[in-house]
């Protein structure tokens, strides 16, 4: 959405990833880019490395230049040159004049225009966000008093606790309860998202960091059991650093995120481990690989890599940038890392992403 609509504001001509050509603000496209065929310029921008303005010269020797801001992208073709292009015949030069940019002129709206389009773009979306979020507070309260409902029926039902109570509910009362659950922390997501400060409100308490992700793996054992995945929780861990009513957010995306990428007749594995001070966390899953070029950048906000993609249409980028957010409230990063497999398809291996939570200082 981003890229479209800096189409709109660039005074340079402009080609989309599916070839539609978009004239800019000052520059046209040249007649032999207008012509119909296949715009080969309008896969450039796969050889960028990264952000920044990268220079690349199309078969008909016109200058392609790909702008990219993190994720989004715009790719600007009919143009020439000089500084990038010199290698251009005298003929050449003269018929492609009336196009012509200077090399420190495209830097310039790079660094000008097009940054303060792209913050501005970005805090418009961020407002509407917040907007439609605060919209479902409503919803939220209604959620709290259902949940609480729920909460007052649990005892009569054997168990140690609440987790134990609602295994040995009925199975449609069970399916209603862990429905209830997830439905609450979503919502929780929503308010992070609408408001990231609010991650670190309220007062730390003693979590049982183990009992947190045991129960959100329960809650999705049905989820990816229809997708003929097993999902597992394993190690040792009694600690209950003080952590914030937002982490529980952490095991649901992280959760979710293994389940959704997860290749069929996989196997999703949970570990909570004690360490010297806290608790190690590590979910493991089998499926598509994330590019090393986006071990970080995958936390951020509506980033998805093409692999992830391919594999599941649905995501809005939105899960590991909201679970970043509750980490860094709780003092700690999240990270990824891969492991290649001698069997399985290309492209594929096990993903693992993993902190270790801490207990704070008395202070904290």
């Amino acid at each position: 959405m981003l890229s479209h609509l800096l189409q709109g504001l660039c005074p340079y001509p402009t080609v989309s990833r599916d070839g539609a050509l978009r004239a800019g603000l000052m520059i046209g496209h040249p007649p032999s880019c207008a012509r119909p065929h296949k715009h080969a310029c309008s896969t450039f921008a796969a050889g960028s490395p990264g952000d920044g303005v990268w220079h690349f010269t199309c078969p008909k020797k016109w200058s392609v230049l790909v702008f990219r801001w993190g994720q989004t992208e715009l790719v600007v073709n009919g143009i020439f040159v000089p500084e990038k292009n010199s290698s251009l015949s005298v003929d050449l030069r003269k018929e492609h004049r009336s196009n012509r940019v200077r090399w420190a002129d495209a830097l310039e709206w790079n660094r000008g225009v097009a940054s303060q389009a792209l913050a501005l773009l970005e805090q418009a979306v961020s407002d509407k966000s917040r907007e439609a979020v605060e919209g479902l507070h409503d919803v939220k309260t209604a959620v709290s008093l259902v949940v609480r409902n729920a909460e007052a029926i649990l005892p009569q039902y054997p168990g140690r606790n609440s987790d134990e109570q609602i295994e040995s509910a009925p199975d449609d009362m069970k399916s209603l309860l862990k429905s209830v659950q997830l439905l609450n922390s979503v919502l929780q997501m929503s308010s992070i998202l609408a408001n990231p400060e609010s991650a670190a409100f309220g007062r730390r308490h003693p979590l049982p960091v183990y009992r947190v992700f045991h129960r959100m793996v329960r809650l999705f054992e049905q989820l990816a059991a229809k997708k003929g995945i097993e999902v597992g929780i394993r190690g040792t861990s009694y600690s209950t650093p003080r952590c914030y009513d937002s982490f529980e957010v952490i095991a649901l995306v992280l959760i979710e995120n293994a389940i959704k990428y997860s290749r069929s007749r996989g196997r999703v594995l949970v570990w909570v481990d004690d360490i010297d001070g806290g608790v190690r966390v590590a979910i493991e899953s089998n499926g598509p690989l994330i590019p090393d070029e986006m071990r970080e950048t995958v936390f951020q906000r509506g980033v998805r890599c093409e692999s992830g993609v391919k594999h599941s249409a649905k995501g809005s980028g939105l899960g590991l940038y909201i679970a970043a957010i509750v980490a860094r409230a709780h003092g700690f990063r999240i990270s990824y890392r891969k492991e290649l497999e001698s069997q399985g398809p290309p492209g594929e291996g096990r993903n693992v992403f993993e902190f270790e939570v801490l207990e704070p200082d008395l202070g904290a």
